[in-house]
């Protein structure tokens, strides 16, 4: 479906290797993780979170550079690929292995921002299914490819 050196949805830059794990949820979407290849950014690189759609359309999630909450993405981390030391805390580190998308299409993700804010924020693959409430103060945010 997606290999290296192929070009990012943008068709800014190349996808690098793709990241191990891949999720799948029930209706043929599949989450991944890729380097981006042939546009450097300081820090980290440019790294993404991708959605491959059943019909095989490649849609990206959240990508270092791009804008987000009123600030820029930095590094992108989908939830079932975190990690965290016992420090960060038992409930974090239970989060790792996790399915990141669920059967409509949902991938909560967490990325830090060139502002210093991390926030953990909800990519919706459809309009219908963005989750809009049960988020307190400013520390999450929702947003969709429709917005």
């Amino acid at each position: 479906l997606v290999h290296q050196g192929d070009p990012a949805p943008d068709g800014n830059g190349t996808f690098g290797e793709v990241a191990v794990p891949v999720f799948i949820n029930n209706r043929g979407q599949i989450v991944f993780s890729a380097p981006i290849e042939g546009t450097p950014h300081p820090g980290l690189g440019d790294q993404g979170i991708f959605l491959i759609e059943a019909d095989g359309t490649v849609v990206e999630v959240a990508r270092t550079g791009k804008p987000l909450a009123g600030s820029t993405i930095l590094f992108p981390q989908y939830i079932g690929a975190y990690w965290a030391p016992k420090e960060i805390g038992e409930l974090a580190a239970q989060l790792a292995g996790m399915n990141p998308i669920n059967d409509t299409g949902q991938v909560p993700f967490t990325a830090n921002l060139t502002d210093g804010r991390i926030g953990l924020f909800l990519f919706s693959s459809s309009a219908s299914g963005i989750f809009t409430d049960g988020f307190e103060s400013g520390d999450v945010s929702a947003w969709s490819s429709s917005n």
